[in-house]
């Protein structure tokens, strides 16, 4: 069990236990073992303008369809990223070898973060993003991966 104190609040995760749409359902275990916490995240931040991507391990797609946001990427150091133009993406997951794990097939879901506040991407079991609002984005991800959205914790 992994544990960590945040302001005065405690936070614990139990990795090992399989669930519907994560990393075990895709890849096998040697695969993606590095991509998963092993200790805490090092956030790294960035802008994002309308027509730009944000590509996490060849796994996520965060395209911005309107506006401008500023974000906070939380995974692995093993977790490679890439921010692109959006109409650059498919070409890099197709020809290029940045990523080292990649899906076979992709769809994609938009999102219109209507209010000024950060909100939570949880990535399946290996990271979390937060993005500024107001913002319309664009995820492009395996059917089956599991990611969820609520305002963010972290203010």
């Amino acid at each position: 069990m992994l544990h960590a104190k945040f302001d005065n609040l405690n936070i614990y995760d139990t990795p090992g236990l399989y669930q519907g749409g994560y990393l075990h359902e895709f890849f096998e275990y040697k695969d993606y073992k590095d991509l998963l916490p092993q200790k805490q995240f090092n956030p790294r931040n960035g802008t994002l303008k309308s027509g730009q991507s944000l590509m996490i391990g060849g796994l996520v797609n965060i395209s911005v369809l309107k506006g401008e946001t500023k974000s906070t990427l939380y995974v692995s150091d093993y977790v490679k990223h890439h921010i692109t133009s959006s109409d650059n993406v498919e070409n890099i997951l197709k020809t290029e070898n940045i990523f080292k794990l990649k899906f076979d097939n992709y769809v994609t879901k938009d999102y219109k973060l209507v209010e000024d506040k950060k909100y939570q991407f949880t990535l399946a079991d290996f990271g979390i993003v937060h993005i500024l609002g107001p913002v319309t984005i664009q995820i492009s991800t395996h059917p089956k991966l599991h990611i969820t959205l609520a305002e963010s914790f972290f203010k």
